[in-house]
């Protein structure tokens, strides 16, 4: 059974991602699941988070020419990484604004997961079949047509990775210390990607010392892994 009340979450956050359960499979489902957990700390209209994103993905289609997926990603880096300067916060890594998406679009600043989504997101809005890919330690984003797929890294300017520049990634994030298999590059459902999200929050708060607020990213954990179980 699911949560009905929270003890520490924000109970505003914590009503608006229990409404997005029901949708989270959907594109526009992850987004306000992942505004929602922004919502605890933060005083967001997701109304206007909405916008903001509609703005980057009607600026990048008002330029195609073309719907060959090179070209849609060209236009994609030069919105997201030249003009918006989305990047990873190398010098403050463990801040928790780093997963907040509001925060994100403000300053350009965050985490592989939190830019992998806004990422994808776009992506998708522009018509590309985009996934999160749930590798361990660096999150990362797949882009396939039929012609096969490529991986992106948002993190580090939407650079394009190979297969064994992943698996390079992965096993300098994790010192090498497990051993690299296809698995680590599987797709994650939406699910799967706001629960690693609320573990990353987890993580920075008791890192910052701030039991409360971890205790509050615990809650959603069990509201979104309840709904799981209830489904």
């Amino acid at each position: 059974m699911s949560l009905s009340l929270p003890i520490t979450c924000c109970p505003h956050a914590f009503s608006f991602l229990r409404d997005q359960l029901p949708h989270l499979q959907s594109n526009d489902g992850l987004l306000r699941a992942a505004v929602a957990v922004s919502m605890h700390e933060l005083d967001v209209q997701p109304a206007e988070i909405e916008r903001q994103m509609a703005s980057l993905s009607g600026a990048i289609r008002s330029r195609l020419k073309s719907r060959q997926r090179q070209a849609m990603l060209a236009h994609l880096h030069d919105e997201l990484f030249a003009r918006r300067g989305l990047r990873g916060n190398v010098e403050s890594y463990n801040r928790p604004d780093n997963s907040y998406l509001p925060s994100i679009l403000e300053t350009g600043l965050g985490i592989p997961i939190s830019l992998s989504l806004i990422y994808t997101v776009v992506a998708r809005r522009l018509g590309l079949r985009a996934d999160g890919i749930n590798a361990p330690g660096h999150f990362l984003v797949r882009v396939a047509d039929d012609t096969g797929s490529i991986l992106i890294d948002p993190f580090h300017g939407g650079r394009q990775l190979s297969r064994d520049d992943a698996r390079q990634l992965i096993e300098s994030t994790l010192g090498g210390t497990v051993p690299f298999h296809d698995d680590m590059l599987r797709p994650a459902t939406h699910r799967q990607w706001i629960l690693r999200m609320l573990r990353n929050l987890v993580f920075a708060f008791q890192a910052n010392r701030e039991a409360a607020n971890a205790t509050a990213m615990r809650e959603m954990m069990t509201l979104v892994e309840s709904d799981e179980r209830d489904g």
